[in-house]
């Protein structure tokens, strides 16, 4: 199992081509693992922090089977990723990863702390 987390959020590019979060439409954070299992994505996770969004943070665990095209490239997961009757396309180039693995890692931190 790999440790993952997931952000759900609308993004919107500026002029400069930076990608920024819309915050007035809310986002959310993930934290769970995955594995790949027989041509599907085997996925457990649970919110831990939302935003004007559905899905409090929880201690409770969901698990899904996600369909994927493999990556043509191996510093990617997937081509495309789909979840029930949704595709995603995982971002490819996002303009400042420091800043939202900082933010991934301290609302995870957050909520893996004992309560």
């Amino acid at each position: 199992m790999i440790q993952t987390a997931t952000i759900s959020c609308y993004l919107y590019k500026s002029a400069d081509n930076i990608l920024h979060i819309v915050y007035g439409q809310g986002f959310a954070l993930s934290s769970g693992t995955w594995k790949k299992t027989g041509g599907n994505l085997a996925v457990r996770f649970r919110p831990i922090h939302s935003i004007r969004r559905t899905g409090e943070p929880s201690d409770l665990y969901t698990e899904e089977s996600w369909v994927f095209a493999p990556s043509p490239t191996p510093d990617r997961l997937a081509k495309w990723i789909r979840v029930g009757h949704e595709e995603f396309v995982p971002l490819r180039n996002l303009n400042d990863l420091k800043g939202l693995a900082d933010a991934i890692q301290f609302y995870r931190r957050e909520a893996e702390q004992p309560k």
